[in-house]
Formats: C-alpha cells, structure tokens, sequence
C-alpha cells in the first residue's frame, strides 16, 4: 500500500498506480505522465497518510506486534530518492533516503511482581514539536515546517496473545518478546 510521487515533464504530480502488496527487497513502480525530457527526476515516498511532498507524522501511532515495523507507513515513515535513468528512457532507479527518526524501545525488568504485567502503550511529549504534517525538502531532503504536536502515544495492543499489550516477562533486552518501534520528527527533543 505504499505509493510514490514524482512530478512529471509539465510540473504535475503523479502517483504510481500500483504499489507493493507485502514486504519485499525491491519494486518496480509505475508512474503515469511524460518523464522523457531528464535522465533524473526526484521521487517523493509521503507515507501511507501523505501525498506529494506532504507527510504526516501521526500523534496516535499503534503497533500490534512486537518487533513489528509493519506501522511504519501509517506512521509516518516518508522519504525522498533522486530516479536516474536515460533521458527518453522509460525506466529510472532509486533507493529512498528515509527522513522520519525512528525511537526504539527494549522495556525489561526483573522485578518478579512487574513481570506478570503487558506494555500497552507509550507516551512521548516534547518541549518542541514531534508530530504534525511536514513538507519533504527535495534540496536537503529534510522535513521541513514547523507544527504544534508535542506529544506521540504508541499504543502496544494487536489480538491473540497480543490483546492485553506486550508482555513484560523478560529480564534482558529482547526485542521479539516487547520491542516497540515509534515515529518523530528528527531534530533536538
């Protein structure tokens, strides 16, 4: 479900029309409109809840398997790649440059009486913001704009055994068993 933009010959946005049905090493996009006049063009990954250059970094982000990066796109992963090709060519490659800053949480404990609980959710607030809608730079390739959300709340809740939260059983990092993965805005917090 991940779509790619890029402005075509006459400055007009296209969408690829097909996108990645599950996780696999490399794609090949289709993208609609006239690319014959460079052998370059900027391609723009906005995530699953932008468009163009536009990418929301989401305040309420879930993630309902340990050590799951499948949110990612929800979230607001989003990045930018130059596609080189030929100049008339009808085929570019690129591999994206990911702009979203990635917080990695390991909870564990050995305090027996906390082992019996599950993690179900995690709370982020800032002194400045984390989350808002950003536009893609295609000079620095950095999300540019400023918002007003200071805060993320990661909820760690899926079904089966995963209902409850994640669970807190181990007394070391381990990621399979609780590892949680949120989107900010990269900078300073």
């Amino acid at each position: 479900g991940d779509y790619i933009y890029v402005k075509d010959d006459n400055n007009v946005w296209r969408k690829s029309s097909n996108s990645p049905t599950g996780k696999v090493a490399s794609f090949k996009f289709k993208v609609p409109g006239k690319f014959t006049a460079s052998a370059s063009y900027k391609v723009y990954y906005p995530g699953k809840n932008g468009s163009n250059d536009q990418v929301t970094i989401s305040a309420a982000q879930t993630q309902t398997a340990p050590n799951s990066t499948a949110h990612f796109g929800e979230s607001g992963d989003c990045g930018t790649a130059n596609a080189t090709g030929t100049i008339g060519g009808g085929s570019f490659s690129f591999a994206l440059d990911h702009q979203a800053a990635i917080l990695v949480f390991q909870p564990y404990t050995s305090n027996t009486v906390v082992q019996g609980c599950h993690l179900t959710k995690i709370e982020v607030n800032s002194d400045n913001d984390i989350t808002n809608t950003y536009t893609l730079d295609p000079v620095t390739g950095e999300l540019t704009g400023t918002g007003t959300g200071k805060q993320i709340v990661l909820t760690t809740k899926g079904s089966g055994s995963y209902a409850d939260g994640f669970p807190l059983t181990n007394s070391s990092v381990n990621m399979s068993t609780n590892g949680a993965y949120m989107l900010i805005k990269p900078g300073t917090h």
